[in-house]
C-alpha cells in the first residue's frame, strides 16, 4: 500500500455539524438584514441552492456559497454588492469557528506517515475552501497531496478525480485505498477505478482497520 486517499467532508471532520451552525448564523443575519422571518431566509437559501445547481450542476461552482449569496440577493431583488460577500464571510467564519478533526484523524495520520504511506485528500468543492479547511483542521503537514473536483472540472465518483490522485500519488490502483462516508462518490467511484475502499461511518475505528488490512 502506497497512499491512503480520504475524503474530506464528513469524513474528516463533521461537515453536518459546521454546516447547520454556519446556515443558523447565516438565516439570522439575512432576517435582520431583509425583515423576513428566518424560516423564509431558509427557504430563499434553499431556492439559491436549487437554482446554482441548475447552472451549474456537477462542478465544483455547484457549491459556491457566494453564487448562493448573489442569488439570494437577486430573489430578493436587492443590491447584491452590498449584502453577498457579508453573508458568505458570516456562514464561512462560523463555520471553520466549529471546525474540528475526528478523534480517529490525527492517530491515524501520524501512523501513516511514520510507515511512509502518502496521505491524499479527494474532495468535491473549491480549491480556496478546502484548503482553509484544511488549515483549521491542522492536519497540512500531513497531506501528500490533494485532488479538489474544482482543478478536475468534475465531482466524484467520476473517474478523473480517482485517476489524478493516483497520478499524484505515483501509484497503480492495487497500490491505493480510498476511505470516505459517500457509499456512491467514494467506495464506488473508487472500485470504478480499481481502488478498494471502505465506507467510512463516524466512531470507527479507522487506525484499525488500517491495521488489519496490513497497512
Amino acid at each position: 500500500m502506497k497512499t491512503i486517499i480520504f475524503d474530506l467532508d464528513d469524513t474528516i471532520y463533521s461537515y453536518k455539524d459546521c454546516n447547520y451552525a454556519a446556515e443558523k448564523a447565516l438565516y439570522r443575519k439575512i432576517s435582520q438584514d431583509c425583515l423576513i422571518t428566518e424560516d423564509e431566509a431558509a427557504q430563499y437559501l434553499k431556492f439559491a441552492k436549487r437554482g446554482v445547481k441548475d447552472l451549474v450542476g456537477g462542478t465544483a461552482a455547484e457549491h459556491n456559497r457566494f453564487l448562493y449569496m448573489q442569488y439570494i440577493c437577486e430573489l430578493l431583488k436587492i443590491y447584491p454588492f452590498r449584502y453577498a460577500y457579508n453573508w458568505y464571510r458570516i456562514y464561512w467564519d462560523i463555520f471553520l469557528n466549529v471546525c474540528y478533526p475526528y478523534e480517529y484523524v490525527i492517530p491515524t495520520f501520524e501512523y501513516l506517515a511514520k510507515k511512509e504511506i502518502k496521505i491524499g485528500i479527494l474532495t468535491d468543492l473549491t480549491v480556496y475552501i478546502q484548503f482553509k479547511k484544511i488549515k483549521k483542521l491542522q492536519i497540512e503537514k500531513y497531506i501528500d497531496y490533494i485532488v479538489t473536483s474544482e482543478e478536475v472540472g468534475c465531482e466524484k465518483p467520476h473517474e478523473k478525480m480517482f485517476l489524478k490522485a493516483l497520478e499524484k500519488a505515483h501509484c497503480a490502483p492495487s497500490e491505493a485505498f480510498m476511505l470516505g462516508d459517500s457509499l456512491e462518490k467514494d467506495i464506488l467511484g473508487a472500485k470504478a477505478c480499481g481502488i478498494e475502499g471502505i465506507l467510512y461511518k463516524n466512531g470507527v475505528n479507522v487506525l484499525d482497520l488500517l491495521k488489519k488490512m496490513g497497512c
